[in-house]
């Protein structure tokens, strides 16, 4: 962790990567500079915050505040040894492990379940690419509770389920289409804040606040102010073995650094029963990167390889460096497909690509049809007069150009015409044609030339290309 204050504004950096900045005005004084008496390293001063004088329990290795080491310093004034009073006999706990197989799971023993104290609090990291799957569970079939941490659509959902109610709480939808099923490390914290009885849900820079009032039954569990974990009765990491009363769809992944309550876990040696779990977290051998896939090919991470999405190219292959099927036409040939009856959809959002090579000056290369209502969509080349004016003369004369692609289409309420009219595409090369139509609105690319869009006036056009047929 790096922390730089500017002033009144703070950043921190969390393992090199920037994760948040704010503005202090709650946190410190008013005047900016700040005069430092005394510098604490585990313990905090305000005696008047309770929350600030709990001791930090745990290791650190290195300490550095403004230039100064404050570890050597102690180190060279004989204050402070490798091994803490108490800590020479406790068992180092391994961090991370893997659970290989969405059956796998692993459930902790009733001894480390019923040695937890302290008020609520889970975290750990997690990396996956399941988007859906049990992280954690603590349940109890006898007094019908249970504690769920779970991956719903590659978002965290907390269910705590009690005879008195049901609480839910759910980390934010990330922008920019973001999700936590990504591959990369993400931290989750949920705890109760002691003084405010609030329930702090923290999903990497985010964080969800909510307030309950559950108040099961006190027997045998473990307390946590306002509600209680049935801890004593069973806890299972990364899925839960199918006798269990529930069964969710197991984790597939890497979890590393859990700690429940008080007390670090390590879910390989702490759990009676596992399956599919080892040690360590390698990842996956090949990661997608930008010249993964070919020809503008998608990469698709996957947890022991990639592979590459040819869908939305003009190739084929492992990654998608072949050429794709080729069809090869005379003149009057072409190609039909036709929708059944009852199975023509209508659309007004599309997506087309093709590729083509031809030395031909005119041709239609693509056409959609439609049943009903004139609509239709066409691709293809022709000739254009071209108005050109001679530099001495004041009269316009036309001249015929061929091999410019164009399209138009129909949604019901007026015929659309545009065309890419820079470069000629009948030189016996091979084009690739991107079109992508969302209602009336076109945007039309050939190769990796800069895109045409045209965006037609009219608030009133219809926008459906209907009941298609062919």
């Amino acid at each position: 962790m790096r922390l730089k204050r500017r002033g009144e504004k703070i950043l921190l950096y969390l393992d090199g990567k920037w994760q948040q900045n704010s503005g202090t005005t709650d946190y410190l004084p008013s005047s900016i500079p700040l005069k430092i008496d005394e510098i604490s390293g585990g313990v905090g001063f305000q005696s008047e915050n309770g929350s600030l004088t709990e001791p930090f329990r745990g290791s650190v290795s290195r300490m550095m505040f403004n230039g100064i080491d404050l570890l050597e310093r102690l180190k060279r004034e004989g204050k402070m040894s490798k091994e803490g009073k108490g800590q020479r006999n406790i068992r180092p706990k391994h961090s991370s492990v893997s659970f290989t197989n969405t059956s796998g799971y692993a459930v902790l023993s009733p001894r480390i379940a019923s040695s937890l104290t302290g008020s609520l609090r889970v975290s750990f990291k997690f990396q996956t690419l399941i988007r859906n799957a049990l992280l954690l569970a603590s349940y109890s079939a006898e007094k019908n509770t249970s504690l769920l941490i779970e991956l719903v659509q590659a978002r965290i959902r907390i269910t705590y389920k009690a005879r008195a109610g049901e609480m839910v709480v759910k980390s934010p939808l990330l922008p920019n289409h973001q999700h936590l099923s990504d591959m990369r490390w993400h931290t989750l914290l949920f705890y109760q804040e002691e003084r405010s009885s609030l329930y702090m849900l923290l999903v990497d820079n985010t964080t969800v606040v909510t307030e309950s009032e559950l108040a099961p039954e006190l027997n045998g569990v473990v307390t946590i102010g306002t509600v209680y974990l049935q801890y004593p009765s069973a806890l299972t990491v990364g899925g839960a073995p199918p006798s269990a009363p529930l069964v969710r769809g197991g984790f597939r992944g890497c979890l590393a650094g859990m700690r429940l309550n008080d007390q670090a876990i390590d879910v390989y040696d702490d759990s009676e029963d596992k399956k599919d779990v080892v040690r360590g977290c390698s990842g996956p051998l090949a990661r997608c990167s930008p010249g993964a896939c070919s020809n503008r090919g998608r990469c698709i991470q996957q947890w022991n390889s990639i592979r590459c999405d040819c869908t939305l190219t003009a190739h084929a292959g492992d990654r998608c460096q072949d050429a794709a099927t080729t069809a090869s036409f005379a003149a009057p040939s072409s190609i039909f497909f036709e929708y059944p009856m009852g199975e023509r959809p209508s659309t007004s959002r599309d997506y087309m690509l093709f590729a083509f090579r031809t030395s031909r000056p005119s041709g239609v290369l693509l056409s959609i049809d439609c049943a009903v209502d004139q609509d239709y969509f066409t691709v293809y080349l022709v000739s254009y007069d071209m108005p050109r004016r001679k530099f001495t003369e004041k009269y316009l004369f036309t001249l015929q150009e061929e091999g410019f692609l164009q399209i138009k289409y129909n949604l019901g309420s007026r015929e659309h015409h545009f065309g890419h009219f820079a470069h000629k595409v009948n030189d016996n090369k091979k084009h690739t044609v991107r079109i992508h139509r969302i209602e009336t609105n076109v945007t039309l690319q050939i190769d990796g030339r800069p895109p045409i869009r045209y965006r037609p006036k009219g608030a009133d056009d219809l926008v459906t290309l209907n009941m298609q047929w062919r």
